[in-house]
């Protein structure tokens, strides 16, 4: 049988049972409620974290492409020590471009100077005619003004060449008449000129000759240099015809003499007349000698160089005695070397044939 005071504990243990209940439940509910603010807050927290590699990634690639246009422009760019070094060499070519400046102007400085010099010692001696050509010229030392010099002074005797031809008698060069001659002339001051004037045809054509003309020039650079003489020749070429001009320098600073000097001047012609038909004309000029102290007087030319005796004569007895003398001691000598010249030029065409 249940009394009282049992059904008072029940009820008391089942009071305290609900309150139990109560508190556990309070308590679970408070874990979760701790337990989902957790993962709101981790899952914030991951959220943020995910947010922030996504901005650091980000950031990365913009550094690394700031860093590559930085490397590529640094590629570019030069280190002081390497500007440094370009401006020096920079320096060095603009001092070696100075001196080399300084030393061009200097050199047309002294050209100007030098052709100054030339053109009024030129202009002070050359008359307007064609005697001009018979003037001494001196060649100067200075590179430059020698080569002009050279260049003038043969562009006169080309230029001179019809005037020269008429001047001692050839008949047009298309003429079937040749001269072949010797003579001696005398000026008005007593200087005598010894000309030759000599022509020829030859059943060749231009080109097979032009060597024989190289090679007669040739022979007298070489026979005026074993007479201590400077002498100045040049080639013009034309489309039918060829000429050499000569001329005998008294004056020269890159090889001074102190030898007797003679004006000589040689024009030597080669003209097409047909395809297999040229003509060759010779004039060769030469004076009397004479030195810086002037002209060597006739007796004295005629005793030394040609072995003739003309004290107590005359001046026009003298000239008319030295010229026969001259002619008759020349004359053989001239055919003896026309035979020996066209001997040579046969024997050249034999061997260019052969």
């Amino acid at each position: 049988m249940t009394t009282s005071s049992d059904v008072a504990t029940v009820h008391l243990e089942d009071e305290s049972m609900d309150d139990l209940n109560t508190d556990l439940l309070e308590a679970a509910d408070i874990k979760l409620q701790k337990n989902m603010y957790q993962r709101e807050k981790q899952g914030k927290y991951r959220q943020q974290e995910r947010a922030l590699r996504v901005q650091l990634r980000n950031r990365i690639a913009v550094l690394e492409a700031i860093l590559l246009r930085a490397k590529r422009r640094g590629s570019l760019m030069l280190s002081w020590e390497d500007i440094a070094l370009t401006m020096r060499e920079e320096h060095d070519l603009a001092q070696v471009e100075n001196r080399r400046l300084d030393q061009q102007v200097r050199h047309v400085r002294t050209l100007l100077h030098d052709m100054k010099r030339w053109v009024h010692a030129t202009l002070s001696v050359s008359p307007s005619h064609v005697k001009s050509t018979w003037h001494n010229f001196t060649l100067l030392q200075h590179p430059e003004s020698r080569k002009l010099g050279m260049e003038w002074i043969t562009q006169q005797l080309y230029h001179n060449l019809d005037s020269v031809q008429q001047r001692y008698g050839f008949p047009s060069m298309f003429s079937t008449v040749t001269e072949d001659d010797l003579n001696v002339v005398f000026d008005d001051s007593g200087c005598y000129q010894f000309i030759r004037r000599h022509e020829l045809f030859m059943q060749n054509s231009l080109d097979e000759l032009r060597g024989v003309m190289q090679a007669d020039i040739w022979q007298f650079m070489i026979n005026y240099a074993r007479l201590n003489s400077n002498f100045l020749s040049r080639e013009f070429v034309e489309g039918n015809r060829i000429v050499y001009v000569g001329q005998q320098m008294h004056e020269d600073e890159a090889a001074p003499t102190i030898k007797l000097q003679r004006n000589r001047h040689v024009w030597y012609i080669l003209q097409a007349i047909a395809p297999s038909v040229t003509k060759i004309r010779m004039l060769f000029v030469v004076s009397s000698s004479f030195s810086k102290w002037g002209q060597t007087p006739l007796d004295e030319e005629a005793r030394g160089f040609w072995g003739l005796d003309l004290h107590g004569l005359d001046e026009d007895s003298m000239q008319r005695k030295f010229r026969e003398h001259a002619l008759a001691v020349c004359g053989p000598k001239h055919h003896q070397r026309h035979d020996q010249y066209l001997e040579s030029l046969n024997s050249y065409l034999r061997t260019m044939r052969a």
